[in-house]
């Protein structure tokens, strides 16, 4: 079986000098260390975050992983526009059994990427994927319809914003 997290990245500024240069927020720093603190309280530790090369979700990625005591990578395919097979691609190579991965990216990209994990290539499953909320699937098989979901859950959710 293999696990995976899935995290889109936390609120960021509206306008930067490019997309992929927009900074998270005073509010972004708080919910993605939040993100952090709650996988940590529940013993969820990744051994892997990837991250997409865009600066909002290289400082969502670090905030989780210094809550978690662990470090992280940019991942060039989970960049903004990803398609579901790219994504699919990417985690063939990246998945290991017993090695729970997480993910940081972007919308729409990670729900057409979870879509097709749970549903099949021709019926993707139907998600939305919010700022900073935190999803969870079991694979048994790194393929379309090669798995489940476990749930999904908003950073409102998991308690108060320091």
């Amino acid at each position: 079986m293999f696990s995976l997290f899935v995290l889109r990245h936390a609120d960021a500024e509206p306008m930067a000098s490019s997309d992929a240069a927009r900074a998270l927020t005073e509010k972004g720093r708080a919910q993605a260390s939040r993100v952090g603190r709650f996988m940590a309280e529940r013993g969820w530790k990744p051994t892997l975050i990837l991250h997409s090369p865009y600066l909002r979700t290289k400082q969502t990625a670090e905030l989780v992983a210094a809550e978690l005591g662990l470090g992280i990578s940019a991942e060039p395919t989970l960049r903004s526009g990803m398609r579901p097979e790219e994504g699919l691609a990417m985690l063939k190579t990246m998945l290991r059994r017993d090695e729970p991965l997480l993910l940081v990216g972007h919308e729409p990209d990670l729900s057409g990427l979870m879509g097709m994990l749970i549903g099949t290539a021709d019926q993707p499953a139907r998600l939305e994927v919010k700022k900073a909320s935190l999803w969870q699937l079991e694979l048994t098989s790194v393929r379309a319809a090669g798995g489940y979901l476990c749930g999904g859950l908003p950073v409102k959710w998991m308690g108060p914003l320091d």
